[in-house]
């Protein structure tokens, strides 16, 4: 009974610390900091206190994120791997708890790209694919689907922070459809997706390509909800409008 109330705790605390890093990638003031420090100052926030792999694995994943929302990117770094150790030292976690694998392969390419560990990215993004063509994963066809969609999003992240501008056009040309839908957000990192194709098409100085994609981050509902992204993709909006001298769009 202790091990399973430990293991609920870290999961509450974890599912928190989610819906925080979801609304805005990176803090932005005191009251997102606050927000997020009120997690991590919980007593059980201790990996002293983590009793089970599970609760372990969430006190990793939980500083992960406030490291990746405060841009300590060396900090993010330990705890993906972290992460993934864990996943690997149990058989039941790679063969059945598939969320908690992808997860961590996930945040470890992550990491691997914000601290420009470029050659350590590409090879757990390939491990990352290697365990996607699991059989036990990929007979289930959604969450294959959301799986894939998440490491093709990765792979364009890889492309535009290393600035592959040939690599992340082509990725958006060919494979664009397999993560944005008209339909509603069935990825849940779409605005992001969408602001990494924009970067891209600006990186390459198709700023018409950039305009196409933004127009659709502007008019999406689901974004509207996020000011982060509201935000971030008006600033975009004023820059490409300038490039295609676009000047009696530009607001005063």
């Amino acid at each position: 009974i202790d091990k399973l109330e430990n293991t609920s705790r870290y999961r509450l605390l974890m599912a928190k610390a989610f819906i925080i890093h979801n609304k805005a990638p990176y803090i932005r003031s005191q009251e997102e900091l606050d927000q997020f420090n009120t997690i991590i100052s919980d007593p059980y926030m201790d990996i002293n206190k983590a009793k089970t792999l599970y609760s372990k694995y969430a006190y990793h994943s939980i500083m992960g994120g406030f490291f990746h929302n405060t841009m300590d990117h060396e900090n993010l770094y330990i705890h993906s791997n972290k992460m993934i150790e864990l996943c690997l030292s149990s058989d039941a976690i790679m063969n059945i708890r598939h969320e908690m694998v992808v997860l961590a392969f996930a945040n470890l390419v992550n990491s691997c790209i914000l601290s420009r560990k470029q050659f350590e990215a590409l090879k757990y993004l390939k491990e990352l694919n290697l365990y996607l063509e699991k059989p036990y994963i990929k007979n289930d066809t959604h969450i294959y689907t959301v799986y894939k969609q998440n490491s093709i999003f990765i792979e364009l992240m890889l492309y535009v922070h290393f600035s592959d501008v040939p690599n992340g056009i082509s990725l958006i040309k060919n494979r664009f459809k397999e993560v944005y839908s008209e339909d509603g957000p069935p990825f849940m990192k779409e605005n992001e997706f969408l602001l990494y194709c924009i970067r891209a098409y600006m990186l390459s100085e198709d700023y018409k390509g950039a305009e196409d994609i933004l127009i659709l981050l502007l008019n999406r509902q689901y974004s509207k909800g996020y000011s982060y992204f509201n935000s971030v993709s008006r600033f975009i909006n004023l820059i490409v409008h300038f490039e295609l001298k676009h000047f009696n769009l530009l607001e005063h």
